[in-house]
């Protein structure tokens, strides 16, 4: 007999082997299975975020990769879901009940981080359900803008009426209003008497423009070029005009250069979120204390640095607030703007400025149309 072979014990066959192996594998498998329902079950179960104010934001990591099951678990009602893609730049977004044209946010992770904007418990804007088309500029100033190329407001006003039919031609249906927008509160290069760099429209250069814009349902915005005043007292000074429902308001950080002691078009100006909230404030008092409907209030945005902390901007239930891309040039650099700045998440609404004479191309109605999605505000210039 061969040493090595030990009577009485036999060697385990090919079977009870194989036996052997798969009960290891299978104790093997037992012993993950509770690390891999806690890694499917932290995939699948969604965080809840802090309960934002009706209108504003709120932001935490997903915790799952399920979107819609991420909307479904917030103890609020979400008005859209929006995450920052770095390569391009720009913010992705979902919009409950939109076309999925217009949902650029289609996958997550467990750690994306997300931000979510309340849904506003109000009655609906006149932007939920038109769009607006208006001419800008200062009355008897051509260079300033298209407004001013017209004699009387009647003749601007047939001007872009006509633009008005072909955008509702373009479109999608929903209605499409009318504006005049009117610089009232005109940048300058001399500080003035008051050391703000302001020279504001008398009424009788706005009043007749109002007049017109009743006359034919458009609706009026009054622009404040803000200079070295504060946002807030420039609207405290439109307030006989702001107490009727078709005027609304506009801000232009790009003249507001006190921050860099420089005259107006000197440097490029910007406006923090405390100013842009201190005039939403005011506004929203004055539309409580007059009963009236919600206000419009367009930012004007071409550069990152215009708006400072603007994830801090708030949406306010009495106020419509529109990020207006507002720069000009090549198409192609002037949509990805219209992407990044007024499709943010604190664009509220979106709005894109059109400019005559510079745009290269200057985009035609069904150009504007085709966006996804188109702006609710567009603005001649």
């Amino acid at each position: 007999m061969p040493p090595t072979q030990h009577r009485g014990v036999a060697a385990p066959s090919r079977t009870v082997r194989a036996a052997r192996a798969a009960l290891v594998a299978t104790l093997a498998l037992l012993a993950l299975l509770p690390l891999m329902a806690r890694a499917q079950s932290a995939e699948l179960v969604p965080n809840r975020f802090p309960t934002p104010p009706a209108g504003t934001l709120t932001w935490g990591v997903a915790g799952t990769s399920n979107l819609e099951a991420l909307l479904a678990a917030q103890d609020f009602p979400v008005a859209a879901a929006f995450t920052f893609d770095a390569p391009t730049g720009t913010f992705l977004r979902f919009i409950p009940g939109a076309p999925a044209v217009v949902n650029t946010l289609r996958s997550l992770t467990p750690d994306t981080v997300v931000r979510l904007r309340r849904r506003d418990e109000r009655p609906a804007s006149v932007l939920d359900h038109a769009q607006v088309v208006s001419f800008y500029g200062a009355p008897g100033i051509p260079a300033m803008g298209a407004l001013g190329t017209y004699d009387t407001p009647r003749a601007a006003g047939d001007a872009i009426q006509g633009f008005v039919a072909d955008y509702r031609a373009a479109g999608d249906g929903r209605p499409v209003l009318g504006a005049f927008h009117i610089v009232a509160a005109i940048a300058q290069r001399s500080p003035g008497n008051d050391g703000t760099y302001l020279g504001r429209l008398s009424s009788d250069r706005i009043t007749p423009y109002i007049e017109e814009a009743r006359r034919r349902g458009f609706l009026v915005f009054l622009d404040v070029q803000v200079g070295w005043s504060e946002p807030v007292d420039e609207l405290r000074r439109l307030a006989p005009y702001l107490e009727d429902p078709i005027v609304h308001v506009a801000l232009d950080p790009e003249f507001a250069t006190r921050p860099d002691n420089e005259p107006p078009g000197a440097a490029i100006g910007t406006l923090d979120a405390d100013q842009i909230n201190e005039a939403q404030a005011w506004l929203a008092q004055f539309v409580r204390d007059h009963d009236l409907p919600a206000k419009i209030l367009i930012v004007h945005q071409f550069r990152e640095d215009m708006l400072a902390q603007p994830e801090d901007i708030a949406h306010l239930p009495e106020i419509d607030l529109v990020i207006d891309m507002d720069g000009f040039g090549p198409s192609s650099a002037k949509l990805s703007k219209y992407d990044r700045f007024a499709l943010s998440s604190y664009a509220e609404y979106s709005g894109l400025k059109l400019f005559f004479d510079h745009d290269t191309p200057l985009l035609t109605p069904a150009d504007v149309q085709a966006l996804k999605p188109p702006p609710n505000v567009v603005i001649y210039q």
